[in-house]
């Protein structure tokens, strides 16, 4: 009997939605009513929403799940950097809604050679809420110092020697 590697074998246009629940969270209602008036205009007053998704073979968690690694940090297409507070569930789509992280300023950085940037961030986390579609979002890795300052890294490759 031949044995395959499962691991490597993954459905990788698939979302694996995890453990939903009607929220009526006012801040949420409010921000995602916001974004989806340019679609829709409809008023939200409760919403689906979920802590963990599985998309394209990928995991994303909200800020409120704690593990060793943190899973719930991203960076947009159109480079607005969020942490997830949680998922909704709207029409068959995943929308992410997220905390806005603000670069200060970049950690390596050298005088004598302005063209050499560092792909890490002092930033701040904002209070500040945004929404965003899961198909537009990339994971991103995010070390908190305190509670409202983190290192982003925007390094974008599997391994270190690639």
């Amino acid at each position: 009997m031949l044995k395959y590697n499962l691991k490597n074998k993954s459905d990788k246009n698939k979302t694996i939605i995890k453990n939903t629940e009607i929220t009526l969270n006012e801040l949420y209602s409010r921000a995602f009513e916001y974004y989806i008036k340019k679609i829709d205009s409809v008023k939200i007053d409760q919403l689906t929403t979920c802590k963990k998704i599985v998309y394209n073979g990928i995991i994303f968690t909200s800020e409120s799940i704690k593990t060793k690694r943190s899973d719930s940090s991203f960076i947009s297409k159109d480079n607005r950097i969020g942490l997830i507070q949680t998922f909704v569930i709207y029409k068959k789509t995943v929308y992410v809604i997220a905390k806005k992280i603000v670069k200060m300023m970049n950690a390596f950085k050298s005088t004598s050679c302005p063209q050499i940037e560092s792909n890490l961030f002092v930033c701040d986390i904002s209070e500040q809420l945004f929404v965003e579609k899961i198909d537009n979002i990339k994971k991103i890795v995010l070390i908190n110092i305190k509670r409202q300052n983190c290192f982003v890294s925007l390094f974008n490759s599997s391994h270190l020697f690639s």
